[in-house]
């Protein structure tokens, strides 16, 4: 009876509407994590493996990412070791990066327009 109680005082408490995505191959963990953040409020995608994370992870925007560590296929760090090479209209975007500690995973930031045999190099570094 407690715990409906304290549910309800704090169901839709997260007025700004976060944006989390959960992968799990727990089925049942999956969908129960889902229904608590749902109701405490939250815009919750969840889905079941690491290509299905990066799918979603291409498609829209999250503030936050429940990973689990290890799945069939693709395991959590493995979906955290996705290469990036950064391209943008900005100028100064390899400033900027370089400004900030954001993942040893960016491996370069190009402006546009940009050296074709720079942008190929950084892909074939990728591939490897």
């Amino acid at each position: 009876m407690k715990l409906q109680e304290k549910k309800s005082i704090k169901k839709g408490s997260n007025l700004n509407k976060n944006n989390i995505l959960i992968v799990d191959d727990d089925t049942e963990l999956n969908e129960g994590l889902t229904e608590l953040l749902k109701n405490e409020g939250y815009a919750v995608c969840s889905v079941n493996n690491g290509l299905e994370a990066l799918k979603e992870a291409g498609c829209q925007t999250f503030d936050l990412i429940i990973l689990d560590y290890k799945m069939e296929g693709m395991s959590g760090l493995e979906v955290l070791k996705v290469k990036v090479i950064f391209i943008s209209g900005n100028p100064f975007i390899e400033k900027i990066v370089g400004k900030y500690d954001l993942s040893e995973n960016i491996l370069c930031a190009l402006s546009k327009p940009f050296n074709i045999e720079i942008f190929l190099d950084a892909v074939k570094k990728a591939c490897r």
